[in-house]
């Protein structure tokens, strides 16, 4: 449903003195007031449900891990339809080289653009490649690809990094297959995926239109301040279609402490989570923050362990977005990319990392396509892989590769739908919650 949706999206592009306030109250009290519903077009994305789900089923994995031993750094193919292999590793570049590469992605996303910033991520991703696939490790990825290729199945690369830190903030979305001549990322057919393998398993969650988000947008004071109104206005006038169409719901945390975001998790229940802030790295503590207000507007950091604690318990949540402000700093150690990967580690089922700073359009370019298809139950690893081709139609934009999405879901899909009233469903045991 959609009541209430009138002042805050549809008008959404000429907000008047006070629309914050009115918008904050209509968002937060769950449309209490009724408001005429309008008939609008279905917003239905570019794949159907049922087309969605055939693609999903239809999907083989290559699993490879990244792993640290005494003899140094080693990449194996856990499984794979292929089998298994196992060769070096060796680090394809300096971390002073992909701090320049990092810097270079934030100047063009400023307008500062040129060969250099179009032809970086493929040379640093074809030169991570050679570096993984080696040997044994090539033959087994190719043989895979011919077998998922005859089967007529996706070949989904999971990666496995928790056994290497060190490798972690490595620019894996950028992975350039030249003989094939595109990026993984961008491929439908060959997703890739950051995984956590944790063995309990997570089965989607049954819903029904629409989906609930809760936007969290914090601008504390002592850090690089930006506009953070102006940010959530264009938030939702991006996707207002979904709000009209009857598909996804938007809340905002209008005040963004861990208190108030604790006592709505409490209160409501929702599905998706969307933060958009700063973040930084402890290391002191080797804790990954982000940076939450206090009561006074203050900055109150918030550690990956204390906010995967939040989270923890509230069942339906399936989804998290971390996303880097418009004036976050790149850091050698990524806040973003540590602390999806530990909300993985406390029972979040899917996180998505936007680990970078973005201009705008970007940004909401990314969200309208990824929140498009999630509105409509796509598996989550499907739904980022289009996000990112549609950053890239729009411009050939390489900001795409700072998208990195973490599963820990088996199939990717995070959502199945209510079954149609009159069909008569065979009895299941009940599901167990999830338990770590």
């Amino acid at each position: 449903m959609h009541l209430g949706w009138e002042t805050g999206f549809v008008k959404g592009a000429t907000h008047p003195a006070g629309a914050s306030h009115r918008v904050s109250v209509y968002l937060s009290n769950r449309f209490s007031d009724k408001w005429t519903q309008r008939k609008t077009p279905s917003c239905s994305p570019y794949l159907t449900h049922v087309q969605w789900r055939t693609m999903d089923t239809n999907c083989l994995d290559f699993d490879l891990a990244v792993e640290t031993t005494e003899d140094g750094d080693l990449v194996r193919v856990l499984a794979s339809p292929a089998g298994e292999a196992v060769a070096a590793f060796e680090m394809p570049y300096t971390a002073r080289e992909q701090e320049h590469f990092w810097r270079l992605m934030a100047a063009g996303d400023t307008g500062v653009r040129g060969t250099e910033w179009q032809q970086a991520p493929r040379q640093l991703g074809e030169r991570l490649f050679h570096a993984l696939f080696t040997s044994h490790i090539q033959l087994c990825w190719e043989e895979s690809a011919r077998l998922a290729y005859q089967q007529r199945a996706r070949l989904r690369m999971r990666l496995h990094l928790h056994g290497a830190p060190h490798a972690v903030d490595l620019p894996w979305e950028y992975l350039y297959d030249p003989r094939r001549q595109e990026f993984l990322a961008l491929a439908s057919h060959a997703p890739l995926v950051r995984f956590v393998d944790l063995k309990q398993q997570i089965v989607p969650l049954t819903v029904a239109p629409p989906l609930r988000m809760l936007v969290v947008i914090a601008n504390p004071g002592g850090q690089p301040l930006y506009d953070e109104d102006a940010t959530w206005y264009a938030f939702v006038d991006k996707l207002d279609h979904l709000a009209r169409g009857e598909k996804l719901v938007l809340e905002r945390l209008m005040r963004p402490t861990v208190h108030e975001l604790q006592r709505r998790l409490r209160r409501n229940q929702y599905q998706l989570l969307h933060f958009i802030g700063h973040g930084t790295y402890d290391g002191l503590a080797q804790d990954f923050l982000l940076l939450f207000e206090d009561e006074m507007g203050r900055t109150r950091p918030v550690n990956s362990h204390h906010l995967g604690a939040l989270l923890h318990d509230h069942f339906p949540l399936r989804l998290v977005t971390v996303q880097a402000c418009a004036t976050a700093k790149p850091q050698r150690q990524n806040p973003y990319i540590g602390v999806a990967y530990q909300l993985m580690r406390r029972g979040v089922p899917a996180a998505v990392a936007i680990h970078q700073p973005l201009d705008e359009t970007t940004a909401l370019t990314f969200a309208d396509s990824l929140y498009r298809s999630v509105a409509v139950l796509a598996p989550v690893d499907l739904a980022v892989t289009e996000a990112r081709r549609t950053v890239w139609d729009a411009g050939q934009n390489p900001a795409w590769g700072a998208m990195a999405l973490y599963l820990r879901v088996h199939e990717s899909r995070l959502f199945k739908p209510e079954p149609e009233k009159g069909t008569r469903q065979r009895p299941r045991p009940p599901a167990l919650r999830r338990q770590f």
